[in-house]
């Protein structure tokens, strides 16, 4: 069953996680963190290969359709024809095939740019560091205008407000780091708790809970 983050005390927190708010994990913890965790990432989707991309573009009605046509001709004796049919359904494969290839490019460049990066508190020190490195425990700093980065528990928060319409279909909340006494709330009462959204006010410190 899962832990009830929202209900807990910071110090009961501090205490389930082996972590400390002031000032963070050490280096040395949060690398053997990583390495038993995982990066705080999905995991992406398994590539096709290039030639498997390629052929297809040949998986399709219209293309069964022309080779179909291409056969008849060949059995009639018009080559001239069979040949045109051909050419056609691979000169559009290797246009489908092109078109994609270039999708993919614009796609990871556009990944690239927006690569997400998180203010941590290490050995009592602030670090910018990959959002896909934050591990369970770390001290996240959240300012206006980050993307939270992982699911975390507020501890602290001044005027914060985040962002949680993608995935509560809601106004932007203001956040706090009070208690509730009552442990079992609906995701749209916890606010001692932020999803992975879009801070907008001022800032905030939080513990990562999980990955």
């Amino acid at each position: 069953m899962d832990k009830k983050w929202h209900s807990f005390e910071v110090n009961e927190v501090e205490q389930a996680l082996n972590t400390h708010i002031e000032t963070g994990l050490s280096n040395e913890e949060a690398q053997l963190r990583l390495e038993q965790d995982g990066r705080n990432e999905l995991p992406e989707k398994k590539t096709d290969s290039k030639i498997k991309k390629f052929l297809s573009h040949f998986n399709d009605v219209l293309i069964y359709v022309l080779f179909g046509a291409a056969v008849i001709t060949a059995l009639l004796g018009h080559y001239i024809d069979t040949s045109v049919i051909l050419l056609v359904t691979i000169i559009n494969a290797f246009i489908g095939y092109f078109q994609e290839n270039q999708a993919e490019k614009a796609l990871n460049g556009i990944k690239a740019l927006l690569s997400l990066t998180a203010n941590v508190r290490r050995n009592g020190e602030r670090l910018e560091i990959d959002a896909a490195e934050v591990v369970v425990g770390d001290a996240v700093i959240l300012s206006a205008g980050d993307k939270v980065p992982a699911d975390l528990r507020l501890v602290d928060a001044h005027n914060l407000r985040v962002e949680e319409s993608a995935s509560l279909a809601n106004q932007p909340l203001l956040k706090n780091s009070l208690l509730y006494s009552i442990p079992i709330l609906s995701l749209m009462t916890r606010r001692t708790w932020s999803f992975q959204e879009h801070p907008s006010r001022l800032e905030a410190a939080s513990v990562l809970l999980q990955q």
